[in-house]
């Protein structure tokens, strides 16, 4: 083809490359080891009713990997790249500011 854009293969470096794998296998431990503990917790406070909390947790959170890449990809869009980092930043002091209060409910069991 005539003016095809160069392969991806040609245009990385190798180190490059490896500490992208890297970086992309920290993301992955950290964004997705939560998961399974957390299901574990629904299970044992949930009792016979298991099943619906954790299909309800599942939603939950990939709602909120979607919610999250539609937002980040209309900060791109709109503002660019260089712009998504405080717009993230954000998110994570709101989500941070959310836990806090929510911790802090009166009635809230310390320990489940």
């Amino acid at each position: 083809m005539r003016g095809a854009p160069p392969t991806i293969g040609a245009c990385v470096d190798v180190e490059d490359e490896m500490r992208d794998d890297a970086v992309m296998a920290g993301w992955g431990v950290a964004a997705w080891a939560f998961v399974s503990a957390q299901q574990h917790r629904l299970l044992g406070a949930a009792g016979e009713r298991g099943p619906l909390p954790l299909a309800l947790n599942s939603s939950a959170v990939q709602l909120g990997a979607a919610t999250g890449a539609l937002a980040g990809g209309l900060v791109v869009d709109t503002a660019g790249a260089g712009r998504l980092w405080p717009f993230a930043v954000a998110c994570c002091g709101a989500g941070l500011a959310g836990h806090a209060i929510l911790a802090r409910r009166p009635g809230r069991r310390a320990e489940a």
